[in-house]
């Protein structure tokens, strides 16, 4: 969604912007000198030639106006999102993938027995400080959006509960500094041959008991046998994405619920290439063919999550640096078309006693009009987008009244700035020699 947004932005300011460069460069090739002294035969201004340039940059500057807000909105929108918790650690932890064949593993005891062997040879290597298991990973997206019914609540036929799902060992939530707000991590003991035990997220303990504890509630998850799971502790929130609130979650014992994915994490010091050697070492001493892959740190997947959205803001930002930039030789063509057309004016004004103040003051005023036009519609069109954003980007508010005030301050210095060279240069009219050239 992000990107088609994107993909629109730049087709309608490439469309924009090719009609916004005919009065610019009609007039950046005429020859100056011989607009201030030869051209002041016309009196008047061709009424359509005069609605078309001023409806060009006034949709010049409406564009504009849309991207630096625009743009202005995704970068405090990014600003919240590299600032949010994200429920976890992310330093130091370097994560690896490994993919069990069902072939050889075709029952859960081999997949536990597999990966038990696994963790505790990495345990026992040098340079890793602590090893955890678990499946999937924070910001790897809702992968295990499973089906649960909860004990003592009836529902409708084929209508069931949905929450998140990870496989765990009892290393996971410690290595994550995932905090327990009640009851108890899992053990070594919380195995196939104990109660079926289950750790549920805040956001899960107040969506179904709020106000009341979730400990010693029993709920069953609809995956292989189901069987009722007594829930022993609620930890902190953790984000599946980056742009969404964190989803109510399950975690499990992989000895008792496992899979045959599983992500090695492992806190260390080491390159990822050296971690990358150690797991594919562990794993091959229990099974000579099993391959390992994947290799990245925590750090690189929440860059990772973040790139659609740098992607994003370098295009809006560009786009946005191209149309201001349009926007000001536009403004500036059009005004020094409007100096040459009315020289023989400007020259009588100033022979009945204008002076060079109150020219420039005329053709700035002028110039601020056709901007102050452009910018209302542009603030309008402004909102239109914004809401739009809210509803594809995280969230952010719409009416933003810094970025406005920002924006507006920055398009009236542009404007004037634009404006200020041909007001000058009316200013410097002989008021003699405008009236013989006539």
């Amino acid at each position: 969604m992000l990107f088609r947004s994107a993909f629109a932005v730049l087709l309608s300011v490439i469309v924009g912007l090719g009609f916004g460069l005919l009065p610019a460069i009609k007039v950046l090739r005429a020859d100056v000198q011989h607009i201030l002294r030869g051209a002041g035969n016309a009196t008047t201004l061709d009424a359509g030639g005069r609605f078309l340039r001023h409806t060009l940059l006034i949709g010049e500057i409406s564009l504009s106006i849309v991207l630096l807000v625009a743009t202005g909105l995704l970068v405090r929108s990014m600003t919240n999102l590299q600032n949010q918790p994200l429920g976890f650690r992310v330093d130091r932890l370097i994560t690896s993938w490994i993919g069990l064949p069902r072939i050889r593993y075709q029952n859960n005891d081999d997949v536990a027995r597999f990966f038990t062997k696994v963790d505790q040879n990495l345990r026992e290597s040098p340079g890793v400080e602590a090893v955890a298991l678990g499946y999937p990973l924070p910001l790897q997206g809702n992968r295990f959006w499973t089906s649960l019914t909860i004990a003592g609540r009836t529902t409708n036929p084929g209508e069931y509960e949905q929450a998140s799902l990870r496989f765990v060992d009892s290393g996971f939530l410690p290595l994550f500094q995932i905090p327990i707000l009640d009851g108890r991590n899992f053990t070594d003991g919380d195995d196939k041959h104990a109660e079926r035990v289950t750790i549920v997220s805040e956001s899960f303990a107040h969506k179904y008991w709020p106000g009341e504890s979730a400990l010693g509630r029993y709920i069953t998850i609809l995956r292989d046998t189901p069987v009722p799971s007594r829930i022993i502790g609620v930890v902190g929130d953790v984000r599946a994405t980056i742009e969404d609130d964190p989803p109510p979650s399950m975690y499990v014992s992989y000895k008792q619920m496992s899979f045959p994915s599983m992500q090695i994490v492992q806190l260390s010091r080491d390159t990822s290439n050296s971690a990358l050697a150690r797991v594919r070492q562990a794993a091959q001493s229990v099974d000579p063919e099993q391959p390992v892959e994947y290799v990245a740190s925590m750090e690189s997947i929440v860059r990772g999550a973040l790139d659609p959205w740098r992607f994003a803001l370098s295009l809006l930002g560009g786009l946005a640096g191209l149309a201001t930039v349009l926007t000001s030789v536009g403004l500036f063509a059009v005004v020094s078309y409007l100096v040459r057309e009315r020289t023989k004016e400007l020259g009588i004004r100033m022979a009945i006693g204008a002076t060079r103040s109150d020219v420039m003051k005329l053709v700035l005023s002028q110039s601020l009009k056709l901007a102050l036009i452009g910018s209302g519609i542009g603030f309008a069109l402004t909102f239109l987008v914004a809401r739009l954003m809210t509803s594809m980007v995280y969230p952010i508010h719409p009416k933003d009244p810094a970025i406005f005030l920002a924006v507006a301050v920055f398009v009236a210095g542009i404007s004037i700035l634009a404006a200020y060279i041909p007001a000058r240069r009316a200013a410097r009219i002989d008021p003699l020699s405008a009236l013989r050239e006539e």
